[in-house]
């Protein structure tokens, strides 16, 4: 089943960590709306993305980092259906950085080139010593370098930045009760009372961390949650799958679906039948206008 949520089963292993090398092309180039406990931190290496992290959205191109705190909503999407994304992704398990780098610490990129180059030399390097056998001490090695190129460079001492990553923390809690309980008839008062907030201040909390009204991310999830229903069982009748994720109606459901995906549930599904292509939403597109560029295929560089 589709969670916002992803578990951070990596956590209480030997060495905490978990890295990926992508290459994706065009439709592929995306990742739905989630979120982690671990702290995430990636370095394109050729081509570019369009990332939405908290309420911000930005363009990575190569060279560019990424540091993604605990609990904060991120997804990805091309910018042009001709693009190549390629990129190294890490993430650390959180209870790991609290005990090296401090409870709930608020990261941000470096600010001096010689801490941002130092970055992402470490997560390539990372990365390529994880694909050998054997290497668990060099992992545990580079983890460390890391965990240092992060306390000199990357800690954000603010007292307004420290704040705002404490406030991330409590709205994780908020988006756990969401995604557990979709299918009940949720309401911004509903959820409010449930965290002895106002209405008003956690209509705040949800454009603040998210970029979304609480009502746009409630239909997020249960879209979502209806989307994998319809993969695996595609023969349900619309209402029911509308009822069994949080739907009023399947006139509900269906205006959502065609909001975000430009068609109908049904055609959707006929499209999916008839095409290898990932079928997904247009949404994050529209925020940019559509540039072509088209990027060689290449592996992971050499290392430096």
């Amino acid at each position: 089943m589709y969670t916002l949520y992803e578990p951070e089963l990596f956590a209480s292993e030997k060495i905490p960590i978990r890295t990926f090398f992508h290459h994706l092309e065009g439709r592929d180039i995306y990742t739905f709306l989630h979120w982690h406990q671990n702290i995430e931190l990636s370095v394109t290496t050729r081509g570019r993305i369009l990332s939405l992290i908290g309420n911000e959205n930005r363009v990575c191109e190569e060279g560019d980092l990424v540091i993604i705190n605990n609990g904060v909503i991120h997804a990805n999407h091309w910018v042009d259906l001709q693009d190549v994304y390629e990129g190294v992704v890490v993430q650390i398990g959180k209870s790991f950085i609290d005990d090296w780098l401090g409870k709930n610490v608020y990261l941000k990129l470096p600010e001096t080139p010689e801490g941002y180059q130092a970055l992402r030399e470490t997560l390539i390097a990372l990365r390529r010593t994880c694909e050998k056998e054997g290497s668990e001490l060099e992992q545990m090695e580079q983890l460390f370098h890391l965990m240092r190129i992060l306390k000199e460079h990357c800690i954000d001492d603010r007292p307004g930045a420290r704040k705002n990553g404490k406030i991330k923390v409590e709205f994780t809690e908020i988006l756990k009760y969401m995604d557990d309980r979709y299918q009940d008839p949720l309401s911004l008062n509903s959820t409010a009372d449930e965290f002895h907030y106002t209405p008003e201040y956690l209509s705040r909390l949800f454009r603040e961390n998210t970029g979304f009204t609480y009502h746009a991310y409630l239909q997020n999830v249960r879209l979502l949650h209806s989307l994998d229903s319809m993969q695996r069982e595609p023969e349900r009748k619309l209402l029911d799958v509308a009822l069994e994720n949080g739907f009023p109606n399947a006139r509900s459901f269906i205006q959502t679906f065609k909001l975000t995906f430009g068609c109908t549930p049904s055609v959707w599904l006929q499209k999916r039948q008839n095409s290898d292509e990932a079928l997904l939403p247009d949404s994050f597109q529209d925020l940019l206008a559509p540039r072509s560029r088209k990027m060689p295929k290449a592996s992971l560089p050499e290392k430096p």
